[in-house]
């Protein structure tokens, strides 16, 4: 077996001809031993690495100071009870009182024995030279006549003029001293070589291992080369989102490399750390260019909140559970016309969901092109590979049939939208006339649909819409604008908004900046909604025809049914469009359908 090298730094000289003599005893220690007390003893340490020796071997308070700068192991050789006792014993054969001074490793043992044996004898503790000077100061104001010490005390009290005597370690704590330097010393070779082991598995892998403190300073990287600024940056702002939810997933591009990062919490020894897989791959093209979006989950709240929709919360569909419906892992349909805040919902969904720790990918399909399809369909990285991840299509209408089935049989056939959460945005008329690629999607993956409400079916909400955004765009703009005139309101009510609240946030934007006023003038409101039908319209109800030879219960049995069906079932937005309330529109049907049946059976 090889020999230990075993550092000894004594801290009198003849503690070093102990050390060498409980060396030359043994044939598995190779000693270099030298005398340095405290800062000397810490600074001849500080001079040798892991490389160097195996284990270093002092005393005390050079002992402690070297545990602090050094990287090795310190074993310390103790003072045992004999040690003590044999000291105690000498000084009393002196006239007058004398006191026992050092560092815990003293006199902690001293107060046991002291305890032990009933030995009236005054102790005092000290952890530096400082506490050293300000004890001495008390004995000489005291009158103590001598004291029993370790070397630095010894020194610092011949300053003061008390005699000094030395508590000396026994032969016997030297060599058990050296016995467990060898133990130790095995043990923590066994430890150096199973992490030399793990480190070579790490660096032979092709992901590469970064782990961080909490304050972000690097303990270990598997890979020498550094890393982007741009990547390291990204990791740097995951910190404190991992630290307190427990991890992360995201990407990140750069330099023409595609980046996929894991970033896990890892508790050890109450300390707690941040382990990064990174895989590193060659990026085919810039992926926003050609609509494919990443966010996390900060930003996705972020624009949410900071949105109109998060402002006034004015989009919610009705009936519709945020929370209950994000905890879920089921496919989900958002349907809505144009600038009703199905995008908002979206990040929402995301942003609450149990899957917020993996990045949102927004494949916007209007904006695919070729490259972008290409990448989708065939490249490794495409976001159809990945696992855990929440998956928005949004204007699906704009895939050519080809690539709708083409896209939609891939999904199937990887098991995508079981791998993965995903999201399908699709805007519909002002009738919410539904495609049957909606149809399709909500059959194959067996969807849950949200049907985001226009404005229309808000009217009532539109002066107080108005309030928390003109409040919003006052502190942005220094206004302090209190509100509408009652006429402008009651347009800005009876106007149908085609495109919804994206609309409806324009305009008011619009008028907040042209008003320096405390109202905003209906005439001001009345010149832009005039020119918003110019350039867009209005939108009218759809007049529902029906057969002039049916009786009432028959007409009205046909409107009902038809109202539903453009309203897919929704029984309570139905009877806000006839004027009726739910369990009226209940009755209806029951006696319409009643009375039909009845006219049937009689012919």
């Amino acid at each position: 077996m090889s020999q230990v090298k075993v550092l000894g730094i004594a801290p009198y000289e003849g503690m070093l001809h102990q050390m060498r003599q409980a060396a030359a005893k043994r044939d598995d220690i190779a000693l270099t031993a030298f005398v340095g007390d405290m800062q000397t003893g810490a600074a001849i340490a500080s001079r040798y690495t892991p490389d160097d020796f195996d284990v270093i071997l002092s005393r005390g308070g050079t002992a402690e100071m070297i545990r602090r700068q050094s990287s090795l192991p310190v074993v310390e050789i103790t003072l045992s009870a004999y040690d003590i006792l044999r000291s105690i014993k000498l000084a009393e054969t002196g006239s007058g009182k004398y006191a026992i001074i050092g560092f815990p490793a003293i006199t902690r043992n001293a107060r046991f024995l002291c305890d032990m044996l009933q030995y009236n004898v005054d102790i005092f503790t000290i952890n530096d030279e400082e506490e050293a000077h300000t004890a001495m100061r008390r004995l000489t104001h005291d009158g103590y006549a001598m004291v029993l010490c370790d070397m630095i005390a010894s020194s610092i009290a011949q300053r003061y003029g008390i005699p000094a005597m030395l508590i000396n370690s026994g032969q016997e704590s030297v060599e058990l001293a050296m016995e467990q330097a060898v133990q130790s010393s095995r043990t923590y070779r066994q430890l150096k070589e199973r992490m030399g082991f793990f480190r070579a598995i790490a660096e032979a892998q092709p992901l590469r291992l970064l782990v961080l403190d909490e304050h972000g300073e690097a303990c270990y990287d598997s890979h020498a080369d550094p890393l982007p600024k741009p990547v390291l940056a990204k990791i740097n702002s995951t910190i404190e989102p991992i630290l307190a939810e427990g991890g992360k997933r995201f990407f990140c591009e750069v330099s023409g490399k595609h980046f996929s990062i894991t970033g896990s919490r890892v508790r050890m020894n109450e300390q707690t750390y941040i382990v990064y897989s990174l895989s590193a791959g060659k990026a085919v093209l810039t992926l926003e260019k050609y609509g494919i979006h990443l966010i996390d989950k900060e930003e996705a709240t972020d624009r949410f909140f900071n949105s109109f929709y998060g402002i006034t919360r004015s989009s919610f569909a009705e009936g519709v559970d945020i929370d209950r419906y994000a905890k879920r892992r089921d496919a989900v349909v958002i349907l809505g016309e144009f600038g009703t805040g199905k995008d908002q919902m979206v990040r929402l969904l995301y942003a609450r969901s149990d899957m917020s720790h993996a990045p949102l990918v927004i494949i916007d399909c209007a904006q695919l092109r070729s490259r972008g399809w290409n990448y989708l369909v065939e490249n490794k990285y495409s976001p159809l590979t990945e696992t855990d991840i929440t998956i928005h299509f949004k204007n699906i209408s704009a895939l050519t049939d080809e690539q709708f089935l083409e896209l939609f049989m891939m999904i199937k056939d990887m098991h995508v939208h079981q791998r993965n959460r995903l999201i399908f945005g699709a805007a519909t008329d002002a009738n919410r006339s539904s495609e049957e690629r909606i149809r399709k999607i909500v059959d194959w993956f067996s969807c849950l649909v949200i049907t985001m409400p226009s404005m229309r079916e808000n009217r009532e909400a539109i002066p107080q819409l108005a309030s928390l955004y003109i409040s919003t765009l006052n502190m942005q703009y220094a206004k302090e604008i209190i509100g509408l005139e009652p006429e402008g309101l009651r347009l800005m009510e009876n106007y149908s908004w085609p495109n919804n609240y994206d609309q409806f946030k324009r305009i008011l934007n619009e008028l907040v900046l042209g008003t320096d006023t405390p109202f905003i003038r209906t005439e001001a409101i009345h010149n832009l909604l005039k020119r918003e039908i110019r350039m867009f319209g209005e939108i009218t109800e759809q007049t529902i025809p029906f057969n002039q030879t049916l009786t009432l219960d028959e007409i009205n049995l046909q409107i009902l049914k038809q109202v539903l069906a453009q309203e897919h079932g929704n029984q309570s937005t139905a009877a806000k469009r006839l004027g009726i309330s739910r369990t009226t529109l209940w009755r209806m049907l029951q006696k319409c359908m009643d009375t039909a049946t009845t006219n049937t059976h009689t012919m």
